[in-house]
């Protein structure tokens, strides 16, 4: 059986300083899970995420199309991305990273 490795991280901790003072105005104070919702300062809200299947392979192989990707989902509104650490079948192999 193979293991999966979800990794979630805020794009905020990724985003250039001039998107990360945009969406300041936004969204401000730490995330938490309030109920079934996600929850900041100003209360609850619909976080909307995106999967990077192939994020830990670009993190180690190719940083710049990964930060591209990651400044385009942020420009769309995207507050999060989860990043799988482990994917299989034959179209991944040239993707492959060591979790």
């Amino acid at each position: 059986m193979r293991s999966l490795i979800i990794v979630l991280i805020g794009l905020s901790a990724l985003e250039p300083a001039s998107v990360q003072t945009r969406r300041a105005a936004a969204r401000t104070g730490s995330i938490r899970v309030q109920g079934r919702a996600v929850a900041d300062a100003a209360g609850p809200f619909n976080a909307l995420g995106a999967t990077l299947f192939w994020g830990a392979w670009a993190y180690k192989s190719d940083r710049p199309r990964l930060e591209r990707n990651l400044e385009s989902l942020s420009a769309a509104g995207i507050d999060y991305v989860r990043v799988l650490g482990s994917v299989g079948g034959a179209s991944w192999k040239d993707r492959q990273a060591d979790p």
